[in-house]
């Protein structure tokens, strides 16, 4: 496992939450997907 700084962990917690906006703009379900999977993953 890489070691990520808490700064890193953020910014891309933030980033996603930002693609993720976008697309539930645009597809409900792709959101749901990503929501789905970022769940297995953790």
């Amino acid at each position: 496992m890489i070691k990520i700084t808490r700064w890193q962990t953020a910014a891309e917690t933030n980033r996603r939450d930002q693609v993720g906006g976008l697309l539930k703009k645009k597809h409900p379900a792709v959101c749901e997907v990503l929501r789905l999977r970022n769940g297995v993953n953790s």
